[in-house]
């Protein structure tokens, strides 16, 4: 079994870290018009929120990338009205060489906190875009994985 870093080492190593790039790889979304009655989505969208994270290591050390994947489903009355697709892609920079161990902490603990907020406002500026409330995501708690 893989040793664990200590949330000291951890809160050390994240001060070295820092984002270089940040792309949204892909952007997609669909409402569904046969399902769409505009007076009962004013009452309100039920939403199902699933992610996948993941980490790519470089060859050179002191760079990775955080690979953030989304899928939303909006339902009312049980049928679905709204589906949108995000891929979310960060290039960290550290000042020292990363470890694996390091990586799988920051893959289960960090990624979210650069990537969710880019989340959150994308899906509110989509679903207005396309003639619904805006959804507003929670603060990010921990979505249900895929």
């Amino acid at each position: 079994m893989a040793e664990k870093v200590t949330s000291k080492q951890y809160a050390k190593e994240l001060e070295n870290i820092k984002i270089k790039d940040l792309r949204f790889l892909e952007v997609s979304s669909k409402i569904f018009l046969e399902n769409f009655a505009p007076e009962e989505s004013r009452v309100g969208i039920k939403t199902s929120l699933k992610n996948k994270v993941e980490i790519k290591k470089s060859d050179d050390l002191k760079i990775f990338a955080g690979f953030d994947n989304y899928e939303l489903e909006g339902t009312v009355s049980k049928k679905k009205i709204v589906e949108i697709k995000l891929k979310v892609m960060i290039i960290f920079e550290s000042k020292k060489n990363v470890d694996e161990k390091f990586l799988q902490t920051f893959e289960k603990n960090s990624l979210k906190i650069f990537t969710y907020p880019y989340i959150r406002q994308i899906i509110q500026d989509l679903t207005t875009k396309m003639g619904l409330p805006p959804l507003i995501l929670p603060i990010w708690t921990r979505p249900e994985k895929s």
